[in-house]
């Protein structure tokens, strides 16, 4: 063997037995290693169609002790709505945190599937891994919150569409194109989203079903950190059926509250109360008197996390959990519309603006 050679040999040798530089080191440790575990479990829990002014003044009168509780923890801030008010533009902002001109689900009539990626269960699952959190949907309602494919018009459904063009009044007048039919409908927003979730079920109906279910959920992901949302329905049934100004509607929010301190029993029992941040939100209020809401920008976000310490809108609430989880807000793309409301405020409150009416 030359001298050069055996240079050569023995410094390839001598490279085996050192340890690597720094750098190099590091950039294997962080490629071979897992991820961070979760800090926090979340607990997100929706009160579909729950108008501000009646929780403030239950909370008042003592009748959501269970909410009380969680605000004495943490806080309760406003939540202001500067897009359509109605179920699934509203959810759809709250479990993204983009406004819809990113994720095209605008209003209840005017929707597609969320593009994939942008949903919370689907950032948590990429950051921490699928197989190191439990994510899941309990959910009370079918209409506006299912996972249903793209799929084609049925022949009745086709009918009624074409009875409904023909009994309107600009129907008659010749060479006007009033109603133009696709034989499809879209896809609904969570078609994707369901699919990368550990656990998706919807129109479970009423609320004690649904926190039933979310208690056996809790038990079988027990020892996994945790994401559920986990969402009632009947504030909006009774605003629907019996209207803003009346007592079913303020029961209706009474009950939640009641299988919200359900799920916090559970928690309890599971010795996860004070590994679990809890935010209690809502999509949309109800118009003042009447059964609709049409223009009903005002709710709220209760939460026992006390780095929540200001006022928002409805595409914050994602980006405020996942912030509080520790994951870099300014990385995702595209970049969130809303921002963490446990930080200050760099862009305006969304302003409440009267929307055109679709029925």
């Amino acid at each position: 063997m030359t001298r050069r050679n055996a240079r050569i040999v023995a410094a390839v040798l001598l490279g085996l037995l050192l340890p690597l530089p720094p750098a190099v080191q590091a950039a294997d440790d962080e490629a071979e290693s897992p991820p961070p575990p979760m800090p926090m479990n979340v607990l997100l829990v929706g009160w579909d169609g729950c108008d501000r002014e009646h929780v403030k003044s239950l909370l008042k009168d003592g009748r959501l002790p269970n909410l009380q509780k969680l605000v004495e923890r943490g806080r309760l801030v406003d939540i202001d709505i500067g897009e359509y008010t109605d179920t699934k533009g509203g959810w759809t902002q709250i479990l993204t945190g983009y406004t819809a001109s990113v994720t095209g689900v605008y209003h209840n009539a005017k929707y597609q599937p969320i593009p994939r990626g942008m949903t919370i269960w689907e950032r948590l699952r990429e950051a921490y891994g699928a197989d190191r959190i439990a994510t899941v949907a309990v959910i009370a309602k079918k209409k506006h919150l299912d996972a249903d494919p793209p799929r084609e018009l049925t022949p009745e459904e086709l009918e009624k569409l074409r009875s409904k063009a023909g009994n309107s009044p600009a129907a008659a007048q010749p060479g006007k194109n009033v109603v133009r039919t696709v034989p499809t409908v879209p896809g609904c927003p969570y078609c994707l989203a369901s699919q990368s979730t550990d656990w998706w079920v919807n129109d479970l109906g009423k609320g004690e079903n649904v926190t039933s279910v979310a208690i056996q959920m809790l038990d079988r992901y027990q020892d996994k950190p945790f994401f559920f949302f986990v969402h009632y329905a009947e504030p909006d049934i009774r605003g629907h059926g019996t209207g803003e100004n009346s007592a079913p509607y303020d029961d209706a929010i009474v009950a939640c509250d009641r299988e919200l301190g359900r799920l916090v029993e559970k928690l309890a029992a599971m010795k996860q109360s004070d590994k679990t941040l809890i935010y209690v939100t809502s999509d949309h209020g109800f118009d003042a008197g009447a059964k609709t809401h049409w223009f009903a920008p005002y709710v709220f976000l209760a939460t026992n996390d006390a780095k929540v310490n200001r006022a928002g809108g409805r595409a914050d609430i994602t980006p405020t959990i996942l912030d509080r989880l520790g994951l870099n807000l300014l990385a995702f793309r595209p970049a969130l519309t809303g921002e963490s409301l446990a930080r200050p405020i760099t862009r305006p409150v969304p302003k409440p603006t009267k929307k055109p009416v679709f029925r």
